[in-house]
This record gives structure tokens, C-alpha cells and sequence, in this order.
């Protein structure tokens, strides 16, 4: 859901704010309550008016589809940064890999179970946002433990969109 939404109520409750305060008697008041008003009305249509790209919005929908297709067809645990494809397919959310990682830095959570599921090739499909096995890691999401395990046990599968599709490796 796109964030910039939740803001047309907000502009909403905020305009009947300045609309019950406005003194309307005073006519000075009233041109520069009339203009305020005028200038929200343009800013709305302004922020309403999105032009429409459909190559944009249906490679979208094809990543998404696509996505789903493998965690659909995938058989047992999934491990995706994000959240909504495991969810969204009937998947069960084992982990939240930035909060646990974060976590585990600070010493809260022992990671060892995690990364030796990892090793295991407990996950059919694994859905990130960065390449694992380049050279930029998003350390805030995995510690170098996990990483490790992630390249040692999973090969490169397919890159859809931003995100990239690892599969267990076969012995």
C-alpha cells in the first residue's frame, strides 16, 4: 500500500480544522482562509493527478505474480524479506530477518538455530533485495553468519524485479 494515501485523510481532517476556525466575518480573514483553501484544492489535484504508465504498473503486477508463483509451488518453509509474499500465498512467517538480525547483534537472540536451519537447506525458497553472493551486503538485514550460510547452501536462482530467488543447493 502506498504510503502518500494515508495522507489524503490526514489533509482531510486538517482542512474541516481550518474550515471551523475560520472567522468568516472578518474579510481579511476570509480572503486569506478563501486562498489557503484554494491552494489545498490545487495541491489535492495536483497529488490526485498520476500519469498513467501502464508498463510501470503491470511489470508490477508481473513481478508480483511471478513471486508468488515460486513460493506457491514451493514446498515447505520460506525465508523472504518481504513479508507480504509469504503471507499473501498462505506461507507461515518464520522470521523477520532485519529484526532478528538486529537482535542478534545486540545480543537477544541466539542465531545459532537459524543459521544452522540455513545450513541445513531448511528453506525451499529463499526472497531477498540484495544479490548474497555480491559484494554488497546489506548488513542490517543478515549478520555474516547468516550470509555465509546462505551462499554455502543455496544457489542463484532467477532475479524478478528487485528481488532475488535462492534455492537450496543439491548434495
Amino acid at each position: 500500500m502506498n504510503h502518500m494515501i494515508g495522507m489524503i485523510p490526514v489533509c482531510c481532517i486538517l482542512l474541516g480544522i481550518i474550515l471551523s476556525k475560520l472567522d468568516l466575518q472578518n474579510k481579511k480573514k476570509y480572503l486569506t482562509s478563501f486562498l489557503v483553501i484554494i491552494l489545498l484544492i490545487i495541491q489535492l489535484a495536483l497529488f490526485a493527478h498520476v500519469p498513467y504508465m501502464p508498463s510501470e504498473e503491470d511489470t508490477n503486477v508481473n513481478i508480483n505474480q511471478k513471486i508468488s508463483s515460486y513460493v506457491i509451488n514451493s514446498k515447505g518453509h520460506i525465508l523472504s524479506e518481504n513479508a507480504g509474499f509469504a503471507v499473501l500465498n498462505g506461507k507461515e512467517l518464520l522470521i523477520e530477518p532485519f529484526v532478528n538480525t538486529q537482535l542478534a547483534r545486540h545480543g537477544l537472540w541466539n542465531q545459532s538455530t537459524f543459521v544452522g536451519d540455513l545450513k541445513n537447506k531448511n528453506f525451499s525458497l529463499i526472497i531477498l533485495e540484495f544479490d548474497v553472493m555480491g559484494d554488497k551486503i546489506h548488513k542490517s538485514r543478515f549478520t555474516k553468519e547468516m550470509v555465509n550460510a546462505i551462499r554455502n547452501n543455496y544457489y542463484f536462482v532467477e532475479k524478478i524485479g528487485a528481488y532475488y530467488i535462492y534455492k537450496p543447493r543439491r548434495e
